[in-house]
C-alpha cells in the first residue's frame, strides 16, 4: 500500500483529494492546524498530524517515510510559509530522492491575456505574484509535479462563493470587477480530486512537469446572470467596476484568462465530467447555501473585497 502525507488536509481542495486517495487504496496522512479538525480526519481513515506547517519539526518525520507529499496548502496570511516547507521538503528529496512531490499552485502566474494559454505561455511578473513564480521555479527543479487549478466551484463553491454573493447581494445591482467580456477558468472540486488521483497514478512519467487543471472557461457575465435569474432577480443590471489598488485577488478576477488542457489530457488523460456552472445552477446555489459558513476564512477573505 503507497503512503501520501496531505499538507492542508482540512482545507478545500487537502480534505477532498484525501477522501478520494483514501478511496483509492492510499494510506493517508493529513497535517491539520486544528485541534477540531483531528476528529474529522479520523472519522474518515485519515491519520491526523497536528501542526502547523511552519512546525516542521512535527510532520517532518513522516515526509521521510511516506511515497507521495501533496501541498495543498493555501495560506492566506503569512507568504513565509510556503517557503518553510519548500526547505523542509528540499531535505526530504535529499534524503530520499524517490519521493514524490507534489506542489498545488494556481494559474495566477498567467496573468492577463486575450489568448488561449497553455503551461508554455510566459508568466508575468507582479509584486504580489512573483513569490510564487520563485516557489514554482524551485519546485521544477527539485523534479516536483505542479498541478495549477483555475477557479474552483462545487459544495461551498470556494473562492468562486464571490459571484454567488456578489450576485444575490440585495440591491438594485449586480457590482463585480472586470468587464462584460471577461472569461475566466473554472474546474469543479470533484474533477480536481480526480485530476490528482490521475497525477498521482502517473506520477513517476510527470516529474519537473507543470499541469493546468480546468473543465471549462467561462464568461462570468453569463455566470452572475445565470446566478441572479436563480433567485428570482433576472431584472438587475449589472455594474463592472475596476480593482482595488494594492490588491491581487480583485486584480486576479480582472484577469482574463482561456485555458487549454491539451497537456493534461495527452499526459494523464484527464476530461471534466461534472456540469458546467450554468447547466445546473440549482445544483450548485443549494449547495452553496447550505454549505457556506460566515466564519470560515474564504467567506471573510470574499466579504472584504465584495463591491
Amino acid at each position: 500500500m503507497s503512503s501520501i502525507l496531505i499538507l492542508g488536509s482540512s482545507g478545500f481542495i487537502g480534505f477532498e483529494v484525501s477522501l478520494g486517495l483514501i478511496r483509492n487504496g492510499f494510506k493517508v496522512y493529513g497535517l491539520t492546524r486544528k485541534q477540531e479538525n483531528v476528529n474529522q480526519l479520523l472519522k474518515n481513515e485519515i491519520i491526523p498530524i497536528l501542526a502547523n506547517a511552519q512546525e516542521v519539526e512535527k510532520w517532518l518525520p513522516i515526509a521521510l517515510k511516506v511515497d507521495i507529499i501533496i501541498d495543498t496548502i493555501a495560506d492566506l496570511v503569512d507568504y513565509t510559509t510556503p517557503f518553510k516547507v519548500q526547505e523542509a521538503l528540499i531535505k526530504v528529496c535529499k534524503e530520499k530522492p524517490n519521493t514524490i512531490i507534489i506542489y498545488t499552485s494556481g494559474t495566477i502566474v498567467y496573468g492577463s491575456n486575450k489568448m488561449v494559454s497553455n503551461e508554455s505561455t510566459p508568466y508575468i511578473s507582479h509584486k504580489l505574484i512573483d513569490w510564487r513564480i520563485e516557489i514554482e521555479k524551485t519546485y521544477k527543479e527539485m523534479g516536483a509535479i505542479i498541478i495549477q487549478p483555475t477557479f474552483l466551484y462545487g459544495k461551498n463553491q470556494s473562492f468562486t462563493g464571490y459571484f454567488f454573493e456578489a450576485a444575490t447581494k440585495s440591491n438594485d445591482k449586480i457590482k463585480i470587477y472586470g468587464d462584460e467580456n471577461l472569461i475566466q477558468g473554472f474546474i469543479h472540486i470533484f474533477d480536481l480530486v480526480n485530476f490528482y488521483q490521475l497525477v498521482v497514478k502517473n506520477s513517476p512519467l510527470l516529474k519537473g512537469q507543470t499541469l493546468i487543471a480546468n473543465s471549462y472557461n467561462e464568461n462570468i457575465k453569463d455566470i452572475v446572470t445565470c446566478i441572479s435569474s436563480f433567485t428570482g432577480n433576472s431584472n438587475k443590471s449589472t455594474e463592472y467596476i475596476p480593482k482595488l489598488n494594492n490588491n491581487i485577488f480583485t486584480e486576479v478576477l480582472t484577469f482574463n484568462q482561456i485555458f487549454s488542457i491539451s497537456k493534461s489530457t495527452l499526459l494523464i488523460g484527464y476530461y471534466p465530467i461534472q456540469p458546467r456552472l450554468i447547466d445546473d445552477i440549482e445544483r450548485y446555489y443549494n449547495s452553496w447555501i447550505l454549505l457556506k459558513d460566515k466564519n470560515s476564512s474564504i467567506s471573510k477573505f470574499i466579504e472584504t473585497i465584495l463591491p
